[in-house]
């Protein structure tokens, strides 16, 4: 099993904010929080919550690009 790499919350802000942005292209108005830790999760340790004016569309691959990155980054302490 590997693990994921440690990376600060600033860092991973920025690689969720490019990746998502890369894939809701026509999306400039989503914002998202920077990434926080939970402990109540048994398949990662952070997690980030999408703004209100988030479309459903926007709100889905937000998602889907969160699940992808939890596996890959862990929040560093």
């Amino acid at each position: 099993m590997v693990m994921p790499s440690p990376v600060n919350a600033p860092d991973l802000f920025v690689l969720l904010e490019r990746a998502f942005h890369s894939r809701a292209r026509d999306c400039r108005g989503c914002t998202f929080t920077l990434p926080y830790r939970v402990f109540d999760s048994p398949r990662a340790n952070w997690a980030v919550i999408p703004s209100h004016s988030c479309s459903p569309t926007c709100r889905f691959i937000l998602e889907d690009l969160v699940a992808e990155l939890q596996g890959t980054y862990a929040l560093a302490a």
